[in-house]
């Protein structure tokens, strides 16, 4: 099959959002306003009618916050030299609270910290959106349609989508290999392909052990060519499917498939620490994350688990990573909208990015790989974050 003609279609930006996008209180979310407060001890500072205690310390937006170089956001606590807090959580002890939660460790820079506001690309015109992957040489976000069977692309500099690929197998998470190629899973397909540099494609994976494979979701890549995918039950009859597990897998850069892991509820999103030592794997149904760590022999070592129900919701959809080592992973909210829940590389909840929509998935993108795309459904959002992170 070659590559599709390219079809241009001018959506531009549909619109801002104007509230607070770090919205950790499981409501509409504290901003800094400027009203009277309280503010004790030398350089503190208080604003939003809270009160701030100790030198150099600062309250914004009704909390408290006491302790040398702490700070407290949005009705929140914080407790120690350098700790945070914003949208009603407590921080204790140099690390970082959002939105209820607690932290009590410190691992880098706040991502988090200074972000700007969710920004909508365009909200309707798609059908189901996922597998964002930034294009660095063409400098262009690409992504999935799965509803529609379509990959698009979008060139932020002119605001123009373009269709890249037309009937992609239902295609969901993508890539870019070692060398640069696309990657795929196509769950309608129900196999993996890689787009080779004159357009064909690529079959690189399709059954199992004599098994057809039953719909891969996300992927993501190593340096040394390794893929490691996804492949959870979505949409496939029951009496089509021929494994009998929900597995993940590793594909050697030699073409070899092996089953990594065959005891998840649902794995989904799929994603590598900076140093390609550890495997994160999303259980979307019993919304968890296993840490697992990769052994000389391409196998697993045995995983540590993590929540993201923090603040409630469910999720384990898409991952993004950060130069840092920060997980982010897309969860949905009890009733409506969702937010990308964001952690340390050793599983400590740092905070949330709201949204409106419930996010499906995310990678990093723009020339110094700060923003943040997110696909939710029908809709494109974008956000300024302080770390740079994996463009897939």
């Amino acid at each position: 099959m070659n590559r599709s003609t390219l079809t241009v279609l001018f959506l531009g930006i549909a619109g801002c959002g104007t509230p607070p996008v770090i919205n950790d209180d499981a409501g509409t979310g504290g901003g800094a306003s400027e009203d009277a407060g309280t503010s004790n001890g030398g350089g503190s500072v208080s604003a939003g009618g809270g009160t701030a205690t100790g030198g150099g310390t600062s309250s914004v937006g009704g909390g408290t916050s006491t302790g040398g170089g702490s700070s407290s956001i949005g009705g929140g606590t914080a407790t120690g030299g350098g700790s945070s807090s914003i949208g009603g959580g407590t921080a204790t002890g140099g690390g970082t609270s959002t939105g209820g939660g607690s932290s009590v460790t410190d691992a880098g820079v706040d991502p988090l910290r200074d972000a700007g506001v969710l920004q909508t690309i365009t909200d309707g015109g798609f059908g189901f959106l996922e597998g964002p992957v930034w294009l660095a040489q063409q400098q262009q976000l690409q992504f999935s349609d799965v509803t529609g069977s379509l990959i698009w692309r979008y060139t932020p500099q002119t605001g123009a989508f373009s269709v890249f690929r037309t009937n992609a197998g239902n295609p969901n998470g993508e890539a870019l290999d070692s060398q640069g190629r696309l990657v795929v899973c196509e769950m309608g397909a129900r196999q993996v392909t890689r787009t080779e540099f004159d357009g064909g494609i690529t079959v690189i994976a399709s059954a199992f052990d004599g098994g057809r494979l039953n719909s891969p979701n996300d992927l993501t890549t190593s340096t040394d060519g390794t893929i490691y995918f996804t492949d959870p039950v979505y949409n496939t009859p029951t009496n089509q499917l021929q494994l009998g597990f929900e597995g993940v897998y590793r594909l050697s850069p030699g073409g070899t498939l092996s089953l990594l892991v065959s005891n998840l509820g649902k794995p989904n999103g799929i994603g590598l620490s900076p140093d390609e030592s550890t495997l994160y794997v999303n259980d979307i149904q019993r919304s968890q994350v296993r840490r697992y760590p990769i052994n000389g022999n391409g196998t697993l070592g045995t995983p540590a688990t993590f929540n993201t129900t923090d603040l409630g919701g469910t999720g384990g959809d898409g991952v993004a990573i950060d130069d840092d080592g920060n997980y982010y992973v897309a969860t949905s909210l009890a009733g409506s909208g969702g937010a990308v829940k964001v952690y340390t590389a050793d599983g400590v909840f740092r905070g949330r990015i709201v949204t409106p929509v419930a996010p499906t998935n995310m990678a990093f993108g723009d020339a110094d790989r700060r923003t943040l795309y997110i696909t939710a459904s029908g809709t494109l959002f974008r956000i300024r974050l302080n770390v740079p992170g994996k463009p897939f």
